[in-house]
């Protein structure tokens, strides 16, 4: 039952509609994604301050928004697309991406913009404040603030499922199998961490990640680019198969497929969206909490954020697993194990098992962050201790469990956070304005001093 409501849920219409958000925001933005490459290369690299007392750096925040969507799902999950939609999944996956930087864009704009400040001066943001402090001008108070509150609550369990018992399951898997480390080892390690950064506060989680984040990524480039040197002559024939799988084409004898266009274009979509979670709003909480920003730059990171996550890194993956002999005929959790070990011998396996870990513990971080902010929505500060102690006990479980069932339900969830988030972001579409050529550097939109 919950699988049929999940295939519901993110069957042919929801796909579309993420599909029609990233292209409405694609022309309201102006092609922004596409010809303002080197601001956002401005945004990402430029000198910014460090974070205060109650406050994070905007290189801090997009660090720990994109450490929450770089995890288990850039390898494991992109091999599982390619072998449910064919090799054109990868292409239908990048183009979602593109067309998810405008969306992921609008959401963090919004969230700047409708933040919330402590009386300490700590900020606050996310989907469901951008939801209870927006529409408000268009509906009722009660029913913004209800609407934020449902938000607040979906994304604080998933917080609990898929941002740690899953992700602490696969990092114990994984050390399992590389390094014989029993389970529940790997799950009290990793309680016992993420309980100590919780309790030291959301500036040394969003420290953390600044630092794993860049590091992990700079070596799952090199892992990948030594496959790709290793066998460059079978590039071409990949890229081409990517693209004759992506447009329906079995070979040139077979000719053209329907069922084989559709099932690329609503797994690669559909796998992308769960990728750079552009859409659902849950990145928001950590950009709304930078300081010393103002919406355009936020929004110009997360673009950054897409692009590496689901464009650079999701495709690094599929080509060498599609471009090593054999990779293919293995299931899913091993394709990419199976890659490496054929260029570099059997201890490449434990490179895999390292990279798994550093990615499932900075997803485990990231949504720590989310599901604090969220659980602050709801429960104001006193939630922060009871948060700490279930999220340490989610993880401990996570390790010595099964959680098909959690993936079920957190797909379930991502899809219920989506359609909140997306509603606000057609409502409030008129908030986002791109600020003119020449005045960019000092653009800045405060309507927090405004309600106030």
């Amino acid at each position: 039952m919950i699988e049929r409501i999940g295939t519901l849920l993110w069957g042919t219409p929801t796909v579309l509609l993420f599909l029609f958000c990233g292209l409405f925001f694609t022309f309201k933005l102006r092609f922004l994604q596409f010809t303002d490459g080197r601001e956002i290369l401005r945004a990402v690299c430029g000198r910014t301050k460090e974070q205060s007392k109650n406050g994070i750096s905007p290189f801090q925040s997009m660090c720990t928004a994109l450490a929450a969507s770089i995890g288990t799902g850039n390898i494991v999950g992109v091999c599982a697309a390619i072998t449910a939609g064919g090799p054109g999944a990868v292409l239908w996956m990048c183009l979602s991406a593109l067309l998810g930087e405008a969306t992921a864009y609008a959401e963090n704009y919004l969230g700047v913009v409708f933040r919330d400040c402590d009386t300490d001066g700590t900020l606050h943001g996310g989907a469901m404040y951008t939801l209870k402090n927006g529409i408000c001008s268009i509906f009722s108070q009660k029913t913004a603030s209800r609407t934020g509150f449902l938000y607040a609550v979906l994304c604080l369990l998933c917080s609990f499922g898929m941002g740690n018992a899953v992700q602490v399951n696969a990092a114990a898997n994984a050390l399992n199998s590389g390094f014989g480390i029993p389970f529940y080892v790997t799950g009290a390690a990793c309680a016992v961490c993420v309980g100590v950064l919780l309790h030291k506060g959301r500036a040394t989680v969003a420290k953390l990640t600044s630092v794993l984040v860049p590091f992990g990524c700079v070596a799952f480039f090199a892992v990948c680019g030594c496959v790709l040197v290793t066998q460059y002559k079978a590039l071409p024939s990949v890229f081409g198969l990517i693209l004759r799988s992506a447009c329906g084409f079995k070979s040139a004898a077979a000719g053209f497929s329907a069922d084989l266009l559709r099932s690329s274009l609503s797994v690669g979509v559909r796998r992308g969206i769960f990728s750079n979670e552009a859409g659902l709003g849950t990145s928001v909480s950590a950009h709304a909490a930078a300081e010393d920003t103002t919406p355009h730059e936020q929004g110009l990171r997360s673009m950054a954020e897409v692009f590496l996550d689901t464009v650079v890194m999701c495709t690094l993956t599929a080509v060498c697993v599609l471009c090593v002999p054999g990779a293919m005929d293995c299931p899913p959790e091993t394709m990419f194990v199976f890659a490496l070990q054929s260029q570099f011998g059997a201890w490449a396996g434990k490179i895999v098992a390292v990279a798994l870990i550093l990615f499932a513990f900075s997803t485990l971080l990231g949504w720590s962050f989310f599901g604090r902010e969220s659980c602050h929505f709801v429960f104001g500060k006193r939630g922060d201790l009871p948060f700490t102690v279930l999220f340490c006990i989610a993880a401990f479980a996570g390790s010595c469990s099964s959680f098909s069932l959690v993936w079920e339900l957190s797909d379930i969830i991502n899809a219920l956070l989506a359609f909140p988030n997306i509603m606000s972001l057609f409502l409030l579409s008129k908030e986002i304005q791109l600020p003119k050529k020449n005045k960019r550097k000092c653009f800045v939109v405060d309507k927090l001093k405004k309600r106030d």
